[in-house]
């Protein structure tokens, strides 16, 4: 390889090779005036004794060399150098030679003598061509990345994001927005806008365009329906034309916050609840007191007056019930502070049984249990054992003499991780469907006496586990109990 003929340092690298000194020199010429860095070579092997190619733009090769030809020489140059543009240049006018060049991959050819204005004019559309490809490609890359970076933020962010086209078809979904509706988005793509149902004022409907885009809607808080059954509580944003017939709602799921501020108003209303009872209960303690000593007093001068005795006791019990009533709704607006410990939950539940049977000995009811995986938890055994206690006397009094009690304990998971169901079904008559959905509403009982407060003080403990608990009714009652096993 021949050294540069110029000592400029800016423009695009061109090769000349050829043969001939004075061509050599006269190609140069014109490409250097023309701002280019020259490089000459008088052979092919002088011209692939160049170890770097990454400068060079252009090669105008001499069709007629003494160690090569184009056809010989292209291919190899566009092996070790893709990027490098060949221009045949050669005295020869014959229409065969061009096409054989142009077919072996050389972009022009320039006949000898050369004009200097038809080479130049030839250069720069090499030239331009060049940096035009090397300018799409540079964008195509950033696109490629911007389109990357894009899709990775689509994929991993944490609200569900659903685009949907001009006719309200899902085109994209994000894994959170699939999280959202329980579903794969392979089932979700491609449907209609209304296939999702929403709930408004506990009326649930399909999802309708107006529910999102329309004016002064594009905000706001609504429930999903989850293909499970399970509502889920989101704040939405609509943008309707973020692109060209594309439309996006992004879905942040509030359902965690707005079951705390729903817990966070309930304790407020207990606490005011317990506040009060725990003054009425301190205020009527004495009263109690007193008319119990005033009874015991009369009960020993009534004692040949059985008529008036019945009379007595009935004051007494209801005196009683009254004290009762009072303790339980203490105990149910009392806060619940849990003091977790590792427990065996079988052992308590046994221990809770064998304390309700004693005391109701007359049922003779037996516990028939099915475990199906570890019964041990971190839980309150106070408080659980409570629940167990409300969930059993209630079972003992509607099942037949002899009839058994079943429980089983299973595993299962959820979006929470492991957890623990316990299952307390009875042989009594059931639940209707207003008992099964107000079964755990205070007050409410299905029991002729009772506070109603036993299975609404059950809820509150579960729930304060981080667990639920829900009643059905397949034959008798059945109380199922889930609650996190950590």
């Amino acid at each position: 390889m021949l050294p540069s003929t110029s000592n400029a340092v800016a423009g695009p690298v061109v090769i000349v090779v050829d043969d001939d000194e004075d061509t050599r020199l006269n190609l140069s010429d014109i490409l250097e005036l023309d701002g280019m860095r020259v490089e000459v070579a008088g052979t092919v092997r002088e011209l692939f004794e160049r170890q770097c190619w990454d400068e060079v733009a252009l090669v105008l090769l001499d069709r007629k060399l003494p160690d090569g030809s184009p056809e010989e020489v292209v291919p190899e140059l566009q092996e070790s150098a893709p990027h490098t543009a060949v221009i045949i240049v050669t005295g020869y006018a014959d229409i065969e030679g061009a096409i054989q060049a142009l077919r072996c991959g050389a972009v022009d050819y320039i006949l000898k003598p050369v004009n200097p204005a038809a080479l130049l004019a030839s250069v720069q559309r090499v030239l331009r061509r060049q940096h035009d490809a090397q300018e799409i490609a540079r964008l195509n890359n950033v696109l490629a990345r911007s389109e990357e970076q894009y899709r990775a933020l689509f994929e991993n962010t944490l609200d569900g994001l659903v685009i949907l086209d001009d006719e309200d078809r899902v085109v994209a979904i994000n894994p959170a927005a699939c999280a959202r509706f329980c579903s794969a988005a392979r089932s979700l793509r491609g449907q209609h806008l209304s296939s999702f149902q929403v709930s408004h004022g506990g009326r649930v409907r399909p999802a309708q365009r107006q529910d999102f885009f329309a004016h002064g809607r594009n905000v706001g808080e609504c429930q999903l329906l989850r293909e499970d059954g399970l509502a889920i509580d989101v704040e939405y944003r609509a943008v309707a034309g973020f692109a060209p017939g594309l439309h996006l709602i992004s879905l942040h799921d509030i359902t965690a916050r707005k079951q705390a501020e729903e817990r966070a108003r309930q304790s407020q209303r207990l606490a005011a609840i317990g506040e009060t009872m725990a003054a009425l209960v301190h205020e009527s303690r004495n009263a109690l007191q007193r008319s119990k000593a005033c009874l015991e007093m009369l009960t020993l001068d009534l004692e040949d007056r059985p008529d008036a005795l019945q009379l007595v006791a009935r004051a007494q019990r209801a005196q009683e019930d009254l004290h009762r009533l009072y303790e339980e709704v203490r105990q149910w607006a009392a806060p619940v502070n849990l003091r977790r410990e590792p427990c065996n939950l079988r052992e308590l539940w046994n221990e809770v049984w064998i304390h309700v049977t004693q005391a109701q000995p007359a049922a003779a009811v037996r516990l028939e249990e099915q475990l199906a995986c570890d019964p041990s938890g971190c839980v309150d055994r106070f408080f659980l054992g409570q629940v167990f206690r409300n969930i059993f006397e209630n079972a003992l009094e509607v099942s037949p003499a002899g009839a058994p009690v079943a429980l089983s304990c299973t595993a299962a998971y959820s979006d929470q991780g492991e957890e623990i169901v316990i299952a307390i079904s009875d042989q009594g008559p059931g639940l209707s469907a207003e008992q099964q959905q107000r079964i755990f509403e205070p007050f409410f009982t299905t029991k002729a006496k009772g506070t109603g407060l036993g299975m609404a003080i059950a809820s509150r403990v579960v729930q304060a586990h981080g667990g639920s608990v829900t009643a059905s009714s397949p034959g008798g009652a059945t109380i199922e109990i889930r609650l996190p096993k950590r």
